[in-house]
């Protein structure tokens, strides 16, 4: 039994994805640590066998301020760099690392500038797990990469050339690869050094996900061992066409949020026609401002479709007041017979797995899109925001064309919400190509063929064994 540590962070797309890896490595009877950098204050834990969670530091710090976008209110607040912990984080992975003795760490990407040089000293095998869309890492990758100059003083209207990519506007590049005072500028950290040095970036996507960027990081950087391994998510989901509520909570972590009634809510999509619904969702991160949610709000009462919205209430504002305050006049009892908004947080894999589902409006956050995707075979509207969202939407509508984009370019109309969702909901080619892409999908993950991601990942676990 291989002993493997997994050092990931609380951000949710980064540590969702880190425990379905960690669940998979379990399953195949590897006994994973997960170290975090520390436990929320509500506590995060497991009971998946074989799987034990750990923290490198005891306490809490004080939460860093949040981050503000365009038309944004905020974004989460309670996330904090580990870069004020220069030292602490990497002496305590040693410890850690002592006396574990692991055959292979993993490495989320967002770690990996503080925990590679503790992992290398070591001399164990390290893995970059890379949660976020190889979209992401292809744009990184072209400025900041070998043999790359790292120049991104570009005119701000031109149009950047990625390979595997379509053709992306200086506005659809994530800020941390091109605005040198981003935080988390990669540009400064030697970003390219972290990848040649590993003994792979594990990637959770696969060919048919995002087949031609895996094709030009595979050319384009063979000194880049890149494996995708994804979607990783049980095996339920990719061969039943709706997996039980008890394989979605198998997948689950509790980090003690207010979670929805998953019950009651079966019970009303239960009642739904098939396809009828538009389920509007931006993730774990992203807030929308009051004129976004407005906005958003005219352009689906105009539209007349059916729609379920998750719309979480901030920690410090009851529900009611939060809706009353930030939603049109009366639009709540308006919409009752048609809609149902949802203020605490929302299981998404429930709700995509619903055939009554039509179509989903997103921030195209990876985890969303892979679960979309896999699990609906629906459109996307979407309404990116940072980081991977942006060139996930251009792959998504210009490449594989099962997506419309809106607010790239700021917050969108009343009147182009209900274009985006007419065109999502109603055009039956796109509906018809989002259905097809599904089924690649899920043949790809479960196929132990060489060279797809099922067979990657069953090669990467029997690689530890040895």
């Amino acid at each position: 039994m291989a002993d493997i540590v997994l050092v990931t962070v609380q951000g949710g797309g980064h540590f969702n994805t880190g425990m379905l890896f960690a669940k998979k490595l379990a399953s195949q009877g590897c006994r994973v640590t997960v170290l975090l950098p520390w436990l929320n204050p509500s506590g995060m834990t497991t009971d998946i066998a074989n799987i034990e969670m750990r923290a490198l530091m005891e306490s809490t710090p004080s939460p860093r301020p949040a981050f503000i976008f365009p038309g944004v209110r905020k974004s989460r607040p309670d996330l904090v760099p580990s870069s004020r912990f220069p030292t602490a984080l990497p002496d305590s992975l040693r410890k850690h690392l002592d006396v574990l003795r692991p055959k292979a760490v993993v490495l989320d990407r967002m770690v990996m500038f503080w925990a590679s040089q503790t992992v290398e000293e070591r001399g164990i095998p390290k893995y970059i797990l890379y949660t976020g869309a190889s979209a992401h890492l292809a744009v990184m990758l072209s400025f900041h990469g070998p043999s790359r100059s790292g120049n991104v003083d570009q005119d701000m209207q031109s149009v950047v050339h990625v390979p595997g990519l379509p053709p992306l506007r200086w506005a659809e590049l994530p800020l941390d690869v091109v605005v040198k005072s981003h935080g988390i500028y990669l540009g400064k950290e030697g970003v390219a050094k972290h990848f040649v040095h590993s003994n792979g970036i594990l990637l959770n996507t696969s060919e048919e996900l995002e087949g031609p960027i895996l094709d030009a990081l595979h050319c384009e950087y063979p000194e880049i061992r890149c494996i995708s391994i994804g979607p990783l998510y049980p095996s339920s989901y990719l061969q039943d066409d709706r997996p039980s509520e008890e394989d979605i909570r198998g997948t689950a972590v509790s980090i003690g949020k207010n979670s929805e009634d998953s019950t009651a809510l079966v019970s009303w999509l239960d009642k739904q026609p098939t396809a009828s619904l538009v389920f509007i969702c931006f993730g774990s991160f992203i807030v929308l401002g009051d004129e976004m949610i407005r906005e958003l709000a005219h352009g689906l009462e105009s539209s007349g479709f059916r729609f379920l919205w998750s719309l979480p209430s901030p920690r410090n504002e009851e529900p009611a007041a939060y809706l009353n305050r930030v939603l049109p006049p009366n639009f709540v009892e308006r919409t009752s017979g048609r809609g149902k908004i949802l203020t605490g947080w929302v299981p998404q894999q429930l709700v995509l797995s619903h055939p009554a589902i039509g179509a989903l409006v997103s921030h195209c956050g990876w985890s969303s899109v892979v679960e979309c995707i896999m699990l609906a075979g629906v459109p996307i509207l979407a309404w990116p925001f940072l980081g991977d969202q942006l060139p996930t939407c251009r792959h998504l509508v210009d490449e594989y064309k099962i997506a419309v984009d809106i607010g790239v370019d700021g917050v969108p109309s009343a009147d182009d919400v209900e274009r985006g969702l007419r065109a999502v909901m109603e055009d039956q080619e796109l509906r018809n190509r989002a259905k097809q892409r599904r089924k690649l999908v899920r043949q790809a993950a479960l196929s132990t063929q060489p060279g797809s991601s099922g067979h990657n990942l069953a090669d990467f676990i029997s690689s530890l064994a040895g």
